[in-house]
């Protein structure tokens, strides 16, 4: 194996190599660090490591000292009244898919806490999704822009961070709480909750802070709520199919607008034990929007979902989903915008009274080139909507009333988010646009404009907004 180290401190990316560099700075033996990267933490990282045809043909630059805030909270809250040898920095570790340094072939870091114990290392991953491919499918994350600097150079990602839980100060509620506010603080500006002040955010069933039990759903509501988000929370019947049905749309609507969704309840082991568990859905694949990018820090959801180590970030069907909590009480919780009143139901139900009185929609639905019953419905920050309406203006539009009507758009001033209401056609897009500040029960035409036809399909989870 080659273990020279080459340009910016590039090494090989392989177990040995970076085994040798934790070594250097934290106190546990090189061989009880081979056997837990092995066993517990190179799993996690499968995702982000693997290539299909080379799997050696990752490397790494490793930094030994990165500050962290939220191992910083650990340390204060916990470790720094145990017997384990901290220290308050993490090392970060980045990865590059050949042996230039560039945001090009940049696929993300990960960080390791400095503690005498490999199981509870791993602390963050920052995957730069632009640049991953997960089983030969370009998953479609929800991200935010992050800047990485490293030895003066400015790197920019596209990255969901996911936090892994340590099981003493912080469990699968909490470390999915933690990365779904932080992405949410970078995303929308909403308030970043530290881990140093969730035990005091939360009065439901208040008991013993560490070694921790997680979090139960009331108490995750109110550690959300002591963070001013605002979410939605949906409990089913693990043995009412058509209610689970009926929430894939809940799962459907916040995932493309860009807002990650909870699932958590009851799971039976391989042996038959009964353990609550919370996962993340955070994106899906182009290729089958039904297919659901899932990150479960744990791994606990996917071993007993798919009976084998499957890694910690994989995609499901919702028939999966569905499957793994059949039989027992599971949950679905996930934020919605402050200023937005009409729900997903409400849109629904008043865009179906919109259908009723659109003669062109109806009458395309009639002759099979419309179907309405597959409306995407979205909640998008309006200056994405005027821009994806600039780029249509700027696409040589043929009907000059539709000019008429987007310049007309463009110049309007919108509530901050908007409904986006999208029906698919044999060839393009139906699409109406809708202000959520009203109440549901508003005798208000809440639509903006009649409907708008477009060719390309606005997506919140690509790079680039239009597909």
């Amino acid at each position: 194996m080659d273990n020279d180290k080459y340009e910016w401190g590039l090494q090989r990316f392989n177990r040995t190599n970076l085994v040798n560099e934790v070594s250097k700075v934290v106190h546990v033996s090189k061989s009880i660090l081979m056997q837990e990267f092995k066993d517990y933490i190179w799993p996690r990282l499968d995702f982000l490591t693997k290539r299909k045809n080379n799997r050696n043909s990752r490397y790494f630059v490793f930094e030994r000292d990165y500050v962290e805030t939220e191992w910083k909270d650990m340390v204060s809250v916990h470790y720094i009244n145990t017997s384990y040898k901290v220290q308050n920095t993490v090392m970060r570790v980045h990865i590059f898919g050949n042996r230039e340094v560039s945001s090009e072939t940049y696929l993300g870091f990960f960080t390791l806490r400095k503690v005498d114990e490999a199981r509870i290392m791993l602390s963050y991953i920052y995957p730069n999704w632009r640049n991953i491919v997960y089983r030969d499918k370009v998953p479609y994350v929800m991200t935010y822009q992050k800047k990485v600097h490293l030895q003066g150079i400015e790197l920019q990602i596209d990255t969901y961070p996911l936090f892994v839980q340590d099981n003493l100060t912080v469990a699968c509620a909490q470390a999915n709480i933690v990365s779904m506010t932080k992405y949410l603080h970078h995303k929308f500006d909403n308030q970043m909750m530290r881990i140093k002040n969730m035990n005091t955010a939360y009065a439901t069933k208040k008991m013993k802070s560490f070694p921790t039990i997680g979090l139960n759903p009331q108490q995750m509501l109110e550690v959300f709520n002591a963070s001013s988000i605002s979410v939605q929370y949906i409990t089913i019947d693990g043995n009412d199919q058509r209610l689970a049905s009926l929430c894939r749309g809940y799962v459907d609507y916040s995932v493309e607008s860009g807002i990650p969704v909870l699932i958590g309840g009851v799971i039976k082991n391989s042996q038959g034990k009964l353990n609550q568990h919370v996962v993340q859905i955070i994106g899906h694949t182009k290729q089958d929007r039904e297919k659901y990018v899932i990150y479960d820090d744990s791994g606990y959801l996917i071993r007993n979902m798919r009976n084998d180590r499957d890694g910690f970030v994989t995609v499901a069907g919702w028939e999966e989903l569905c499957d793994i909590f059949r039989g027992n009480k599971w949950f679905l919780i996930y934020p919605i915008h402050e200023k937005v009143y009409l729900f997903y139901d409400d849109i629904k139900q008043l865009f179906l009274m919109r259908y009723d009185s659109v003669k062109e929609l109806r009458e395309l639905c009639e002759e099979g080139l419309a179907v309405v019953e597959e409306t995407r419905y979205m909640l998008v920050d309006n200056r994405i909507i005027k821009a994806f309406l600039r780029q249509k203006l700027d696409d040589d539009i043929t009907l000059e009333s539709e000019r008429t009507e987007i310049t007309r758009l463009l110049k309007l001033n919108m509530s901050h988010y908007v409904w986006y209401c999208e029906v698919p056609l044999v060839e393009g897009y139906l699409i109406f646009i809708a202000d959520p500040t009203y109440s549901k029960l508003t005798t208000k035409d809440i639509f903006y404009s009649d409907a708008i036809y477009s060719e390309q399909q606005l997506s919140l989870l690509k790079y680039k907004m239009y597909m």
